[in-house]
């Protein structure tokens, strides 16, 4: 679903007790003024969303649409896509609306095999946000045998041209919250002049090992480089193991 000029997309709303997406595609899109529609997807008692893409971006001047997805069990798995962007052409200079946001509430959820939730920008707008929320507990796990790198991240990304976009923030919070996997990353960086995100993370008890990290970084060498963000962690237990890590560099 899209929009040309000054029009605004429609909402995609999907609700029900039990839903099941498997092997999907759903998009929402504006390559105008106007701003893109959100995506919102409520399950009263259990959502699985398998080996299917959820895309929300903006190729113009409109802002992108938001994602909402709450559910008291979300299990997310098998390189299942869900993005927020701006985007610009490589060879563009033009202005774009900002990315939207990312919103998941739940009171357990489960992040396996090659999982991607991703706000970024690939323009001189900023990128939005990823907020994740859990009653109990969220588990992400992979081991990065996929094609796109997995994980939950924020990006302000770089191009044949300079570009100016600040990531967003990360916010994550549950009593539990463990990482596993190579492929288990939160992290937030920027290739452009603009900002890397803040993470922020709460959580009673928090687990990261076999090379899961929660990192923040600024790549871009110029003397212009955006700073990478800050990462700040609130929890009474915290453990890391087998080559786990938490960092942040330029």
């Amino acid at each position: 679903m899209g929009t040309d000029d000054k029009y605004h997309s429609g909402c995609i709303n999907i609700k029900g007790n039990d839903i099941n997406i498997t092997d999907t595609m759903i998009s929402l899109m504006t390559k105008g003024d106007g701003n893109a529609g959100d995506l919102s997807i409520q399950a009263s008692s259990r959502c699985f969303l398998h080996d299917s893409n959820f895309y929300l971006d903006t190729f113009d001047l409109g802002d992108g649409g938001n994602i909402h997805i709450q559910s008291p069990l979300l299990i997310v798995e098998n390189e299942t896509n869900i993005s927020a962007r701006s985007n610009l052409p490589a060879t563009s200079d033009s202005p774009t609306g900002k990315s939207g946001n990312i919103h998941i509430e739940m009171q357990d959820g489960i992040f396996r095999n090659g999982v991607v939730i991703s706000a970024e920008t690939n323009s001189h707008s900023n990128g939005g946000s990823i907020d994740i929320k859990a009653q109990n507990s969220i588990l992400i796990e992979s081991n990065d045998q996929h094609d796109v790198k997995p994980g939950i991240s924020t990006s302000a990304n770089q191009h044949a041209s300079q570009r100016s976009g600040s990531a967003g923030n990360i916010y994550i919070a549950a009593p539990k919250l463990f990482l596993s996997g190579i492929g288990a990353v939160i992290e937030s960086k920027t290739e452009t002049s603009g900002t890397g995100g803040n993470i922020y993370v709460n959580a009673d008890l928090l687990e990261l090992k076999n090379g899961a990290s929660i990192s923040s970084a600024s790549t871009n060498t110029a003397k212009n480089a955006g700073n990478a963000g800050h990462i700040f962690i609130t929890s009474d237990d915290i453990s890391l193991m087998n080559k786990s890590c938490i960092l942040t560099e330029a």
